[in-house]
């Protein structure tokens, strides 16, 4: 038996102030509703027979009608599986009272409500401002079948609207911890037969969502439950490290970047993060590059994190605020790496570089 389990979709996201252009922050709206169709797609394929939505299917409590008959029709069309759909942070109340929901979704509540699907039960709690503390008292496992519970937010050792704590659920008969709320794939250890999973997001949308993403697949064989992650992104966002150090033209910061992005997909949305260092001397051609750079990619940009090289015995007999500043840090700091760390820092701000 198989059951899929995916969070944080964010359908009817805005998408524009990502790095996109407004045709393009609507091919990726497009393409989150067809990354949640592929998702209910591989699920019939592979047999399963459920799918599990652990919150923030949706980017806010109100969405279009489109995109709710869109959600609503494809778990229609696929009527011979199971959807479990629990609210998150972002989307919790979204459906419309007027929205005729499919007898084969189930809504959780902000009280505890259980399923059995042949030899699992799948439990599920929305967590509010009441009841945040009470969950996890009232959660019953049933012992004669595996208990996978489904609830959405960040996991930790404290309580919260928002917030999960582990220690609470330990010991409390639970297979399989069903989340939401991270966007990266994350699986560990639930008590002593037990784990958690995030399966993270359907797509990246922003340069905070880099990397492969998916959803779990849950299987369930012989009393146990184990997981697997399985790719299934349209696009990736990707950002890789270009080192400047040296690079003084046009030409040798282009090869930089272009060595970087070796192998990068022209599908991607690519964000190139320039480090190292350039002598306040040294032009940076960053700017040019990616104007050159950025119809190749479906989004593109160069994030400057390039330091200044600086030698401060250049500008310590300099009759300036630049060598006044140089003096009072040396007279005045005893410890070399600290005074070095503040100097850098102090003339790469008065040179207009970045401090980090």
């Amino acid at each position: 038996m198989k059951i899929i389990h995916t969070a944080d979709i964010h359908l009817d996201a805005a998408m524009q102030g990502k790095g996109l252009s407004p045709e393009r922050a609507r091919v990726r709206r497009e393409e989150l509703r067809e990354a949640f169709l592929r998702l209910a797609e591989y699920a019939r394929s592979v047999g399963a027979s459920g799918v599990i939505i652990a919150g923030d299917l949706f980017d806010r409590g109100e969405v279009t009608v489109r995109v709710r008959r869109f959600v609503l029709d494809t778990i229609k069309k696929y009527s011979e599986i199971r959807f479990f759909l629990l609210f998150g942070n972002h989307d919790s109340g979204c459906f419309s009272f007027s929205d005729e929901l499919p007898e084969n979704l189930t809504l959780f509540s902000d009280e505890w409500q259980s399923v059995a699907l042949d030899d699992v039960v799948i439990h599920g709690v929305e967590l509010t401002g009441e009841n945040f503390s009470s969950v996890y008292e009232s959660f019953e496992a049933d012992p004669e079948k595996l208990n996978i519970a489904v609830m959405h937010g960040a996991i930790g050792t404290s309580y919260g609207e928002d917030r999960i704590n582990l220690k609470k659920l330990s010991g409390k008969g639970i297979d399989y911890l069903a989340l939401g709320h991270y966007h990266s794939f994350e699986i560990g250890k639930l008590g002593r037969h037990g784990v958690y999973c995030y399966p993270g997001c359907l797509e990246g949308r922003g340069y905070d969502e880099c990397g492969d993403k998916g959803f779990s697949v849950i299987n369930i064989e012989n009393g146990k439950i184990t997981a697997d992650f399985v790719k299934n992104s349209i696009r990736t966002v990707i950002e890789v490290s270009a080192d400047m150090t040296g690079a003084d033209s046009y030409f040798s910061q282009k090869e930089a970047i272009q060595k970087a992005l070796s192998g990068v997909s022209e599908s991607s949305l690519v964000r190139v993060r320039t480090e190292g260092a350039l002598r306040p001397s040294e032009e940076r051609f960053f700017s040019q590059i990616e104007r050159e750079l950025k119809d190749r990619y479906f989004s593109f940009e160069i994030k400057d994190k390039t330091g200044l090289l600086i030698d401060r015995t250049e500008y310590e007999g300099d009759i300036s605020l630049k060598g006044e500043f140089i003096r009072l840090v040396s007279e005045s700091i005893e410890d070399p790496d600290l005074r070095d760390k503040i100097i850098s820092c102090g003339l790469s701000a008065l040179l207009g570089g970045n401090i980090e």
